[in-house]
């Protein structure tokens, strides 16, 4: 039994080894599994670490910073610095270099007619003229200045990333130096009103101004108000180009523009404007208007001695004779009081010839024989007046569309030409509309005005208020881009007549500063806020500033911005499926991702 029972432990410890044995196995067979899934998981937690979260603007203010680069020697900085400098200055260059010269060789080309051996004499002249070599600088300055602020403060991790746009854009506003100082204001003014309008749309992104329809007529209106007023009354102040441009446009005479100013103004209409006047009338083959007399209401006897300085007699023997040439010392006609009469001879008798009748007998009727002389009535005058400038409207349109249509559209236009073609037309016409109605409500406007008895300067704004609202016939896309071009000539207009009153003071080279400040607004819409741009505009800088685009922290693809005849919803729409693609959450749904997160 003993041997048995020690046999019988004997099996139970070699068992109670096997125990052991399996249990120590099946341990570290779990110890293992658990290393593993341990190690898996900080392999995940480095990998998750290595990701770096997508987190909106609108919950984290500062972004995550820039993955670390090889160190590299200030000299190997600098210098690849200026090479790329170097190379963007070239590629600005050409394009300011052929777009002026473009723009000086056409309008040449067309003044010879195309002559083959004129264009060959005065081609290497146009090509070393210093406006174009002027103007290949400054583009070539403002991409070299820009990409190279960008870069030396990537390089060096200097101030923040919203800030870097700012500093580039407004160190690049010093390139405006190349040009002369003839085009620098024109030029100032195209970017700062283009500055004011990303303002005006980050305003409305804030809720910080109102958003409502029609706001670029009511823009193009208000600007043409301020256009019109200066044309009239104070030409000096415009642009000299502008000015010959609404001098062809408006289809007026400067004489008569002064009688305009003068009758609503001061009410008398000086005698030198008077016989341009009936030099027009003459011309267009109507009689010319009488000079007037008013009777001294106190005496009953005639005050043209007092007006002019001279006796009666002289003054009937000068107001005998229409043609006769006067030179007087305070020479003019007062026409508010009435009424009013004709001096027909020496024997003083007063009469209206029989061409007026008895309506010529206050200035209103002289303004409008003198505004519109083709026919005394206002109404019968616009249409006239309309169709001459339907006439003067489609030699400038049909340029502005048909050049796009043969650079861009050539091959569509041999596949589908009516497609294209139609379009084309109905465009031409629509804009020829527009500019004719402006010009011819000018006009209207204030014959209305006289004949509601409302006499004053402001008459002229009024005209150029209803002229500018006539933008609403134009393309909703096209409406934005008309009002700012005529802001910025207004702008212009309203500096120099307050400049003239020593209300506004002169700074010089202000618009350097002006044009520095206006880049930093529009560099830091593309770079942070690109759906604040036009689609145009954002294409014109994705061009230039393209290939800069991943050194600099620009965006590497474009980005659909939505157009300006698009709703807010679609814009929204873009706006979120184009964030996806380039892996940014929207604001919405950065916000529960970070939440789900954390």
């Amino acid at each position: 039994m003993e041997l048995n029972a020690l046999t019988r432990w004997d099996s139970y410890g070699a068992r109670l080894n096997e125990l052991i044995a399996y249990r120590r196995s099946l341990l570290q067979k779990s110890y293992g599994l658990y290393n593993s899934r341990s190690s898996l998981r900080n392999e995940e937690r480095a990998s998750d670490s290595e990701k770096i979260p997508v987190i909106p603007e609108c919950i984290e203010q500062e972004k995550p910073a820039e993955p670390t680069e090889p160190s590299r020697s200030h000299r190997n900085v600098l210098l690849e610095l200026l090479i790329r400098g170097f190379r963007r200055f070239l590629k600005g260059f050409a394009m300011g270099y052929i777009g002026k010269f473009l723009f000086a060789f056409l309008p040449f080309a067309v003044r010879v007619k195309f002559d083959p051996s004129k264009l060959s004499k005065n081609l290497f002249t146009l090509a070393l003229r210093s406006d174009v070599l002027q103007y290949g600088a400054f583009v070539g300055s403002i991409l070299c200045s820009f990409e190279s602020v960008m870069r030396f403060m990537k390089d060096y991790r200097l101030l923040l990333l919203h800030i870097r746009p700012i500093l580039a854009g407004l160190v690049s506003g010093l390139s405006l130096l190349f040009l002369p100082r003839d085009a620098r204001v024109g030029l100032c003014m195209f970017f700062f009103v283009r500055a004011l309008e990303v303002l005006a749309k980050y305003g409305v992104m804030l809720k910080l101004l109102p958003s409502f329809n029609h706001a670029d007529t009511l823009l193009m209106a208000v600007a043409s108000a301020q256009v019109i007023w200066s044309w009239i009354l104070n030409p000096q102040d415009l642009d000299i180009n502008y000015l010959r441009f609404l001098d062809i446009h408006g289809g007026k005479t400067r004489a008569q523009c002064n009688a305009l100013k003068e009758g609503h103004g001061l009410g008398y209409i000086p005698f030198d404007v008077h016989l341009a006047i009936n030099s027009i009338r003459i011309r267009s083959n109507q009689p010319p208007i009488p000079r007037v007399i008013i009777p001294d209401i106190a005496t009953g006897t005639s005050s043209c001695s007092h007006f002019f300085g001279q006796t009666a007699g002289a003054c009937l023997s000068v107001c005998s004779n229409p043609a006769q040439p006067v030179s007087l010392p305070i020479p003019y006609y007062d026409m508010k009081s009435t009424p009013c009469g004709y001096v027909a001879g020496t024997n003083g008798a007063s009469e209206v010839p029989a061409e007026f009748g008895n309506s010529f007998n206050n200035i209103c009727s002289y303004l409008c024989h003198s505004t519109h002389p083709a026919h005394p009535n206002c109404v019968v005058a616009f249409a006239l007046f309309f169709k001459e400038a339907m006439f003067r409207s489609l030699p400038v349109y049909i340029p502005v569309y048909l050049i796009p249509l043969v650079v861009f559209k050539m091959k569509a236009m041999y596949q589908r030409p009516l497609s294209v073609l139609i379009p084309t037309v109905l465009n031409i016409t629509r804009s020829s509309v527009f500019l004719s109605l402006y010009c011819s409500m000018c006009w209207l406007i204030p014959c209305t005005l006289r004949n509601l008895n409302f006499y004053h300067s402001l008459v002229a704004a009024c005209a150029g208020f209803s002229g500018g609202s006539m933008v609403i016939f134009e393309k909703k896309n096209r409406r934005i881009e008309l009002g700012l071009y005529v802001l910025s000539h207004a702008l212009v207009a309203a500096y120099n007549f307050w400049h003239r009153h020593r209300v506004l003071p002169y700074i010089p080279n202000f618009e350097v500063f002006l044009t520095g400040v206006s880049m930093s607004v529009l560099m830091y819409a593309y770079v942070h806020e690109p759906t604040l741009l036009r689609p145009s505009y954002h294409s014109l800088l994705t061009f230039v500033f393209g290939s800069g685009a991943k050194q600099c922290g620009f965006y590497s693809k474009k980005v659909n911005v939505a157009h300006d005849d698009e709703d807010e919803s679609s814009s929204k729409n873009k706006l979120s499926t184009d964030m996806n693609e380039k892996n940014v959450a929207p604001c919405e749904k950065g916000e529960e991702e970070y939440k789900s997160r954390n």
